[in-house]
């Protein structure tokens, strides 16, 4: 995919800047910072879009589940008790 975007930004560049008087590496470089931009444009809407939820997977099942589904060792910090906090004798 790189390689056919690579092979059309070059082309495309040669081909504007035979027929204007522009030179080929503005072409090129304003081509593949537009071909940049569209990248980073669908990588954006596809992380924001993996993002959103249907709502039936946020609604709880019944009315005792929790509506995110949370792992119980995670709702009970692990089944470990909390450690005592101590602080010393001079700090108040």
């Amino acid at each position: 995919m790189s390689t056919g975007i690579a092979l059309v930004t070059v082309w495309a560049g040669i081909a504007l800047s035979y027929r204007t008087n522009w030179p080929l590496g503005f072409y090129v470089g304003v081509i593949a910072a537009g071909f940049f931009l569209l990248g980073q444009g669908w990588a954006a809407a596809r992380r924001h879009g993996s993002a959103i939820r249907p709502q039936s997977a946020l609604a709880p099942a019944s009315d005792t589940e929790p509506a995110l589904r949370t792992p119980p060792a995670l709702r009970t910090g692990g089944g470990r008790p909390a450690a005592p906090v101590s602080r010393p004798e001079n700090c108040r």
